[in-house]
C-alpha cells in the first residue's frame, strides 16, 4: 500500500469520526498527499536519431507539413532563447566584472 492510499485511508476515517460526532473537528483534513516526483526517461533519443525521424516526415500530406513547421519554429525558439541567453550573460558579466568577454 502506498503513502499516498495511507494518507486516502487516514482522511476518510477522520472524516467519517467527525461526521458521526466521534471527534470534535477533522484533524486529519490538513493532510496533503505527497507530490509525484516527476522523472525524465531514462532512455532519450540521439541526435542522429532525431535526425533521422526528421527526414522521414512526409511533406506531402498535412501531417507531415505541419511536424515539418513544428520541428522549425522549435529550432527558431531554440536559437532566439540561446541568443537571449548570451546577451543576458554578457550584461551579468559586465556588470559584476566591469568587463565585456563577448565577441561578435
Amino acid at each position: 500500500m502506498s503513502q499516498n492510499s495511507r494518507i486516502i485511508c487516514v482522511r476518510a476515517l477522520f472524516k467519517w469520526l467527525a461526521r458521526n460526532n466521534h471527534l470534535l473537528c477533522n484533524t486529519a483534513s490538513g493532510l496533503e498527499l505527497p507530490r509525484a516526483e516527476k522523472r525524465l526517461p531514462k532512455e532519450i533519443l540521439s541526435k542522429s536519431e532525431v535526425e533521422t525521424i526528421l527526414n522521414q516526415l512526409d511533406t506531402s500530406t498535412s501531417i507531415g507539413l505541419r511536424d515539418r513547421a513544428i520541428d522549425k519554429f522549435e529550432k527558431t525558439l531554440d536559437f532566439i532563447l540561446s541568443e537571449q541567453t548570451d546577451e543576458v550573460a554578457h550584461m551579468i558579466r559586465k556588470k559584476q566584472f566591469g568587463t565585456s568577454t563577448k565577441t561578435a
